[in-house]
């Protein structure tokens, strides 16, 4: 059987792939069917039984066999039932899952769980095989016309890590087949790679695949000699099919074959092939293999419980092919209660318009809500959607305002408030709706909440994209996100370009560099202006700094932001404590702005976002009451406790921290409790007290 090893390279260690795990539950779906029982396996001979079964304590258990016929035979043989007597159903509903109509075990690592399912299952007969110890060679057959395929080995890493050592632990491995997910933040590094395969594995065939490399698949083989196959479109069913064909002809090219394959380009003479991409039909292979859900070690976990978009926006890839499939309901719902009991704690459906079905997603709004309040869903678990505000009803909006804090985060990808931007990238959408229904989900304070745009879109100078920035902060989202176009391959706007004056980095990320309505000067400033926005809006830190400036200063909040940005320029590497002396030295020459009083902000955010409980330097003042108050703090904590019974939150030195303020009629004394951290807000409490209050006791 042919090794083959699929390469997944993340953005960043702290998030799981998903695509190579579709790859894998793929080939196994074709494994299974592949093999058709002939009657039912009874074991009589014990000389095979303990390949299948074991003594633990007393009970039989199962072993967990690699090979697929044993494991399809445990499911077949077994009825699993949760004692009703558990005085925790919660935590037994979340042991058993339900497959194919069986209920089989989850595989915890958690010793209490494991001893939970040992207890919970009993055999009513004994296995027996009828046959001797090779009965599951003699009790099956591989149906007409197929092959057992070798499972793939996943070798998942992250882009941060060096050529050179990923190419050592590809080599190691040995695959005799190399399969290469593509995407704009790993296609860099996957090119770094490429170059030097051929030397390290003269004899190991290269297949491509992802959305980097799905709309230019013949061009990508004539770019990339080294390659031999690429798999365009949706890749379970042509992967496997490819890895069958090479499987039955030994690895050589069969090229009537090849061409049979939906989507896969493919050499023939020297020439690069392109085969038709077929509109993928029903639904994927279940990709949340046990081993998957071993090697998660709570990272950041994906999941979709739809494909395609409605829409057909000329930036995104989402809305090219076909329609928006729903997968069944029932199994995404296990998958969200399987995925929030794995220990990730974001669980991010990538669906591309999740609310695009509002019967749909209310329901699964609804089964998460109830999951939750039944402790089926950890407290700590958050679910992040992709979302159209502009499609929310009456109904769901009051469901969601129900949820529990912090269990659901929307991202809501606007993009522009400029409606002739809009209508040239093709996005429909209710600005009016938009912002009534945001502002009806930001009542709640339960859901944190992202709105998205993207600068350098047809039809949008610096002026009114600035609008569009302006209207967007109005919402007050928790973050807003400016991001900024990305030519991508297979997009509208790319082959538009030229339309529009669009020009791009020829390097992935394809990131704009000019249009017919912005120059390169104000692409500058506007990178610098998210510079400023995402160090002090979107980090959460400068809360107090903020309102205050765009108050007292009487600017909008772009131009505040923008000015910043200019001010201080990129701040990538700039220590906090640096970064606040900024900020003060930006405010005290702003008119309007009480240097006392922007310090007095800059205090307040430092101590409810920074439990060190120490001032930074550009903000402490040589005060005798400094000396006093900090002993009266520490006297009336030993004594009843700033937070009583309270230990300081994990990380936390000290139990409470203060800061003397000054900008007012009289001095005041902020004091942060680090004892009940509010990880929703991601800050601690503070109050403000008088002086004269806190001398007197």
């Amino acid at each position: 059987m042919m090794k083959t090893l699929i390469l997944a390279i993340n953005s960043k260690y702290i998030h799981a792939a998903l695509a190579p795990w579709y790859l894998k539950a793929a080939v196994r779906a074709y494994n299974e069917a592949s093999v058709s029982f002939t009657k039912p396996l009874r074991f009589s001979q014990p000389s095979s039984a303990p390949r299948l079964i074991e003594t633990h304590r007393g009970k039989k258990i199962f072993l967990q066999p690699k090979n697929f016929l044993l494991r399809r035979y445990n499911e077949a043989s077994v009825t699993l039932s949760v004692p009703s007597r558990s005085s925790q159903p919660s935590l037994a509903s979340r042991l058993i899952e339900t497959h194919r109509g069986k209920k089989i075990f989850l595989q915890p690592k958690n010793f209490l769980l494991r001893r939970y399912n040992e207890a919970s299952v009993s055999f009513t007969k004994p296995l027996r095989f009828s046959q001797p110890s090779s009965a599951p060679r003699l009790q099956s057959r591989l149906n007409p016309g197929r092959i057992l395929l070798k499972e793939p080995e996943i070798f998942e890493t992250n882009i941060n890590r060096p050529a050179a050592e990923i190419l050592t632990e590809i080599q190691q491995r040995q695959p005799e087949l190399l399969a290469i997910c593509c995407y704009i933040w790993n296609m860099t590094l996957v090119e770094e790679l490429l170059a030097e395969l051929p030397r390290l594995l003269p004899n190991c065939l290269i297949v491509l695949g992802g959305p980097e490399v799905s709309f230019n698949g013949q061009e990508r083989l004539k770019e990339l000699p080294m390659v031999d196959y690429v798999v365009c479109g949706e890749g379970e069913g042509p992967f496997v099919e490819l890895l069958s064909l090479l499987a039955r002809h030994s690895g050589c090219r069969a090229a009537a074959d090849l061409a049979a394959i939906p989507g896969l380009a493919w050499r023939k003479g020297g020439l690069a092939l392109q085969n038709p991409v077929a509109e993928a039909k029903g639904e994927p292979p279940d990709p949340f293999l046990p081993e998957y859900m071993e090697q998660l070690a709570g990272r950041m976990v994906y999941t979709e419980t739809t494909r395609g978009c409605p829409f057909s926006c000329g930036f995104c890839l989402s809305g090219r092919r076909g329609n928006v499939r729903y997968f069944d309901l029932e199994r995404a719902k296990g998958n969200l209660l399987k995925l929030a009991g794995s220990g990730s704690k974001t669980i991010k459906l990538v669906d591309r318009t999740f609310n695009c079905h509002p019967a749909r997603s209310r329901e699964i709004i609804r089964f998460s809500l109830a999951a939750r309040n039944s402790g089926q869903i950890p407290a700590d678990v958050c679910f992040h959607f992709e979302v159209a505000a502009d499609l929310f009803d009456e109904e769901t909006i009051e469901l969601l305002q129900k949820a529990p804090d912090g269990l659901i985060q929307m991202e809501v990808g606007l993009q522009s408030f400029q409606e002739q931007t809009l209508a040239a990238v093709s996005r429909k959408t209710d600005l009016r709706k938009v912002k009534e229904n945001f502002r009806e989900l930001k009542k709640g304070n339960n859901i944190h909440l992202h709105l998205d745009l993207i600068a350098g879109l047809p039809e949008e100078d610096y002026e009114t994209f600035g609008c569009s920035f302006d209207q967007a902060f109005d919402l007050q989202p928790h973050m807003l996100q400016l991001g900024f176009l990305k030519l991508l391959y297979g997009s509208r706007l790319r082959k538009q370009s030229s339309r529009y004056g669009i020009e791009f980095d020829a390097r992935p990320p394809y990131t704009v560099r000019r249009t017919n309505w912005l120059n390169e000067a104000d692409l500058a400033a506007l990178k610098l202006c998210e510079d400023a926005l995402d160090r002090l809006y979107n980090s959460g830190r400068f809360p107090a700094t903020v309102n205050y400036l765009l108050a007292a200063g009487q600017v909008r909040p772009f131009q505040l932001f923008s000015d910043i940005g200019c001010f201080i320029g990129s701040s990538v590497g700039m220590a906090l404590e640096t970064y606040i002396g900024a900020i003060l030295e930006f405010g005290g020459r702003l008119p309007g702005v009480d240097k006392a009083i922007l310090r007095d902000c800059l205090v307040i955010d430092w101590l409810q976002t920074n439990h060190v409980g120490l001032l930074p330097r550009c903000l402490q003042v040589e005060d005798p009451l400094n000396g006093q108050v900090g002993r009266i703090l520490e006297r009336l904590d030993k004594q009843k406790g700033i937070a009583a019974n309270a230990s300081p939150a994990l990380g936390t030195r000290r139990r409470y921290g203060f800061g003397l303020l000054y900008g007012r009629n009289q001095v005041q004394v902020a004091v942060a409790d680090y004892c009940r951290p509010r990880p929703f807000l991601g800050n601690y409490p503070l109050n403000i007290l008088g002086i004269d209050e806190v001398i007197s006791g």
